[in-house]
């Protein structure tokens, strides 16, 4: 984003974009396309992530921001949007909503064997982060073109600040597929005062998942959190 206007570019100080650099050699060289740009005031593109697929397929998954008139601090939604690249990231297709209500932020794409592609992130009944956390994953069988969204489990967020800090936090859940296909998320919640990494899994496409189980093992009450999960052959890692 712009902090103030780009002559250069022609953009104005309320530019928002999502960009992807690509390389073909390995690191040694890169080139940047842009997913989107956007000059209106009103949207604000945010926490983008990227998956590719086993047929070379590429999905920027990212919450879109609305402001204007009615919404707490002007706060009026931020569904998550994907957009999918079939030329290694050179063009890319129109952002579309796939999330389960307005209120959405922190979406983690994920690419199976077999090309089926999962989304999740967190939805909230009310403005994000007030009220009502819920884990979602949205699922799409045919490479995006449709999509179902699926329950996960209930997210009592982190309190931001965390006590005795200063600096923000959030439960964001974040999703892994492994070769078995099978789904497994963590996320961290909110519990006896403490912030802790939950985990589940769905071995039926995401339709149905284990009861979350915490899995830190601290000797003192502290806090855990920005949480992420990768998955390889029978091991699962969660730093």
């Amino acid at each position: 984003f712009n902090r103030t206007a780009n002559e250069a570019t022609g953009h104005s100080a309320f530019a928002s974009s999502i960009a992807v650099s690509r390389s073909f050699d390995k690191g040694h060289t890169w080139d940047t396309h842009f997913v989107i740009e956007d000059d209106d005031a009103s949207i604000f593109h945010d926490k983008e992530w990227i998956a590719v697929g086993p047929d070379g397929a590429v999905y920027v998954t990212w919450a879109r921001f609305r402001f204007g008139q009615g919404g707490p601090f002007g706060y009026l939604e931020s569904p998550i949007v994907i957009s999918k690249s079939t030329d290694q990231g050179e063009t890319w297709s129109e952002p579309k909503v796939i999330s389960a209500g307005p209120y959405t932020q922190f979406s983690t794409p994920v690419v199976a064997p077999d090309g089926t592609v999962y989304v999740s992130y967190e939805l909230w009944r009310s403005p994000a982060g007030i009220a009502g956390g819920r884990a979602f994953v949205a699922k799409s069988e045919d490479g995006g073109d449709t999509w179902t969204n699926h329950f996960v489990g209930l997210v009592n967020d982190l309190r931001s600040p965390l006590p005795g800090s200063a600096f923000r936090v959030a439960s964001y859940p974040v999703l892994e597929v492994g070769d078995d296909e099978t789904l497994h998320m963590v996320w961290s919640n909110w519990q006896g005062g403490t912030g802790n990494i939950v985990y589940t899994r769905s071995e039926d496409g995401g339709d149905t998942w284990t009861r979350p189980v915490k899995i830190n093992q601290e000797s003192v009450k502290s806090d855990q959190f920005f949480q992420w999960i990768d998955a390889s052959g029978d091991f699962l890692h969660v730093g």
